[in-house]
Order: C-alpha cells, then structure tokens, then sequence
C-alpha cells in the first residue's frame, strides 16, 4: 500500500511498474469500498497534515493488512500489522507532515518503521560550509531522526543515502548543464574533426560517493521484508542507522562518454549512442542561474553543494542489507542511457 499526497502524481510515478488491472487508487475523499481482486498496489491519498485523513487511510490499512494475516484457526487478529516506508518531498512542512504520519501509523498497529533521511555530513552539526544557516539549524530530517529516537512505542531504522546518480543525469537544479556540441580539430593521425559536447557542473571534479536510487529502495525493502517475525527484525535493524553510498566515489569530469539520445528524421525510430563529453566546473552561481533561478538563490544551495562535494567515504551497507553490492555510475550510464537530457546540437 502506498500513502500518497496526491494520486494522480503517484499513478504517472507507478505507471512503468503497475498496469490498471494491478493497480487501486484509493482518494481520500471518495475511497472505493470494492477494490480489485489481489491488487499488486493499493494508493491511497491523504492529506499529510490533516490527522483525522491520515487516522481514516491508516485505519483502513490496518484492517486490510490485518484481515491478510489472520489465522485460519484462531481467528485472531495480530495486534501489529505493518510496516511503514517514511519518506516525504523537500517542503517546508516536512518535519511536521512526516511526524503526523508517524503518529497515526502507530496509533493503527505499525510494527516498524523504515525512515529514509539525508546524507549524514548534511545532517547538523556535519556540514564545513561557512555559509550554513546559523538561525535555524535543524533540518527536517534532524527533527524526525531525533524525535524517533526519543519515543520508545515503535521500532525503526534510518537510511542515509549520498546524493543519487538520477540526480546528476536528469534536467534540472542537480543535473549536468549540456552545452552547445563543438567540433575540435585532431592533428595527425589522419586528421579530421571530432565532435564533443561540453557540460558544466559545480561539482564536477568532486569525488562523490553517489547511489543508484534503486539501491536505496532495495535497502528498504529488504529491511522491511526480513522477517515475519517482529521481535527478529527489532533486534536486526532496530535503531541502526545505515549510510548508503556507492561502491566508490567518482568525478563527473571523468567520464567521456555520457549516453545521448539521437532522434532521427522518423518519428517512429529512436537510436542511443554515446557522446564524448568533457564536465568542466562551473560555480554555483552560474548553475543556479543556468536552472533560471535568480543569483541570489546560491545562498541556499551552497552548503548543499559544498557538503556533498567533499562526501566521498564508501560504505558496505547497501551489501550487508541486500546482499549485493551498490551499482557503479559507469554501470548505471550503460543500462539508463535514457535518464538523460539529450545535449542540444
């Protein structure tokens, strides 16, 4: 079951994974009383700040997922009956909305909960940067990591992920600014001209411990699916914390050959090659000015680039909770050639 904000959003977000006859959506204000038989997904909407809305979906997920685990025999239902995945957008809000969910998924039988924060060095305390926010220093994630720890009725484990390869790949505030393509000159060997296109990133000679999100994902679910036994995955997971990196860190200027998609003059043919590439630095100003935000937006992502820019210590975790190791970006480049904006010509 996934609690949602907003439905739609969440289908288009699911439409890759799940087709109609797998998939129930459940709004908040008018929740279908018959859903599909054996669906491979339940989303159901909420309003994160609305209590009672989140007691109502809860309530109903409780008795859904309590009914499914019933024994034949007894015909007794288990007090605790699921486990929650925590993780909301970058809103202002956050700390509060995360919270709320918090409480009423314990009030309704959650048995575990799995929170997904932020990198560690981005947590208080962490970050070098001189440019930090000394008015307000705890981010929503050091109030939700904080107030799980402080509680004592429901079990949990924190997932720490370094900044995601998507983000680096995908259009964006995080992504590569493509340039122009150029043709160069080769002298000797033939002569000729070679063609490469140029990006510009701020934090593209920074060694980066970057993760696939997938990896991520695949941490939480194996957390979350450990065990039918409760009291045996408290005592696994319970309280730890996890930092989730990549199988090591690595410069965006390194790598030469980003994926492009090329389309021809059919519209019904699509082919992906490679391109030479070369990322140089760019401040980030001109990064932030290149998204179209205003310059004086830079104050507000420079401790996140600064931060992330110098995060390049390797953890085993994403091995020791699934058993395989993280992807490297240059693997994540071959198979997702099309998670990235296509340089303009």
């Amino acid at each position: 079951v996934a609690l949602v904000r907003n439905v739609e959003k969440a289908k288009n977000m699911f439409s890759e994974l799940y087709d109609d006859a797998t998939l129930d959506c459940h709004k908040n204000e008018n929740p279908l009383e018959t859903p599909r038989k054996q669906p491979l997904l339940i989303i159901e909407e909420a309003d994160y700040a609305d209590e009672t809305a989140l007691d109502h979906v809860f309530s109903r997920i409780s008795s859904s997922t309590t009914s499914s685990i019933t024994s034949s025999s007894s015909q007794q239902q288990q007090q605790q009956s699921f486990r929650l995945f925590l993780t909301c957008g970058n809103v202002p809000s956050q700390a509060d909305l995360e919270l709320n969910v918090i409480q009423s998924a314990q009030k309704h039988g959650a048995s575990f909960c799995v929170k997904l924060s932020t990198a560690t060095p981005l947590l208080i305390g962490q970050s070098s940067s001189p440019s930090d926010e000394k008015d307000n220093p705890d981010s929503p994630h050091d109030v939700v990591e904080n107030a799980l720890m402080r509680q004592q009725q429901l079990p949990y484990a924190i997932l720490r992920p370094n900044i995601f390869m998507q983000m680096f790949s995908s259009p964006g505030l995080f992504g590569v600014q493509w340039g122009k393509k150029k043709e160069v000159e080769v002298r000797g060997g033939g002569g000729g001209a070679t063609s490469f296109v140029v990006g510009k990133h701020p934090l593209a000679t920074s060694p980066i411990s970057m993760i696939d999100c997938h990896d991520v994902a695949a941490c939480a679910a194996s957390i979350l699916t450990c065990s039918d036994d409760d009291d045996v995955l408290q005592q696994q997971h319970g309280g730890k914390i996890y930092d989730l990196t990549g199988p090591e860190s690595v410069k965006l200027s390194s790598y030469h050959d980003f994926p492009k998609l090329s389309q021809s003059t059919e519209a019904s043919h699509t082919c992906v090659s490679s391109v030479d590439t070369k990322i140089d630095p760019c401040t980030v100003e001109e990064h932030i000015v290149a998204c179209g935000l205003p310059k004086e937006a830079r104050i507000k992502f420079q401790s996140f680039f600064d931060t992330i820019g110098k995060y390049d210590t390797v953890s085993n975790h994403v091995q020791l909770l699934t058993g395989k190791p993280p992807t490297s970006f240059r693997t994540y480049l071959q198979e997702n050639p099309y998670q990235f904006d296509s340089p303009r010509k």
